[in-house]
């Protein structure tokens, strides 16, 4: 039991560090948006300050509130897979495949950029 809680503790520190994968930050992103976290979601873009991302942050919560309403009547979220299409030193695209419980699938593509050594999404919703 020590044993397996020591690597629970030790998984949980390596997924909160900066050192994710552009295919890792997606997912982490996507998931975010389906749970309706605004602040765990802002985390996604770069913003020149913290003051910009706490505005977006504030504009966002109302938006990702319904949108989780949205999918819980919908069935919710089965699965999130994403895949590197490219990479290079600053940059990455990274397609995405988005399971709903009901069976719909989306496609997605997103673009990256790697900022002090931490990916980001380059758009913004």
């Amino acid at each position: 039991m020590k044993k397996l809680l020591s690597f629970a503790t030790l998984a949980i520190m390596f997924v909160a560090c900066g050192s994710d994968t552009p295919d890792v930050v997606v997912k982490k992103c996507y998931n975010a948006f389906f749970e309706g976290d605004a602040k765990q979601f802002a985390k996604c873009f770069y913003f020149q300050s913290e003051d910009e991302r706490r505005e977006y942050t504030k504009r966002l919560t109302e938006d990702l509130s319904y949108i989780k309403t949205k999918i819980v009547e919908k069935g919710g979220i089965k699965s999130i897979e994403t895949n590197i299409l490219d990479i290079s030193e600053s940059k990455a695209k990274v397609s995405s495949v988005i399971t709903h419980n009901n069976g719909r699938t989306e496609n997605h593509k997103m673009n990256l950029t790697k900022i002090n050594n931490t990916w980001y999404m380059d758009e913004k919703f």
